[in-house]
């Protein structure tokens, strides 16, 4: 995971482009474009077989956004968890900084403490 860097704001932007496509999916008119194949050709074996395939089309359709609008919510809620998260140990580490400086220790330790502190995203 290391290797992995999200800038600020890429996570939202994901989720946009996501819940974009899925907005663009749903303005297709699938059952027009068939039943426009179908009219086209009446009375042909393709075109009872265009208007099944319809169906299948529309479900698979309908499915895939809704999936992709989930998973547009499941990437902001799991930024916002994420974000959650840093605030709870980023207070954690305030904490124990100021009960570090606060104690018996040496000013070596609070030191120490508090670089660590800075680096893991604490005050």
């Amino acid at each position: 995971m290391q290797d992995l860097r999200i800038v600020d704001g890429d996570l939202e932007w994901f989720s946009q482009k996501v819940d974009n496509a899925s907005e663009e999916l749903a303005q297709l008119k699938m059952a027009q474009i068939v039943t426009d194949v179908a009219a086209g050709m009446s009375g042909s074996l393709s075109a009872s077989r265009a208007a099944a395939m319809n169906d299948l089309l529309t479900q698979s359709m309908d499915k895939l956004i809704e999936e992709l609008s989930q998973f547009s919510a499941s990437v902001l809620e799991s930024l916002r968890r994420a974000q959650a998260t840093e605030e709870q140990m980023a207070s954690t580490f305030s904490s124990v900084t100021h009960s570090v400086s606060t104690s018996a220790v040496t000013a070596k330790d609070a030191e120490m403490f508090s670089r660590l502190a800075q680096r893991l995203g604490g005050a």
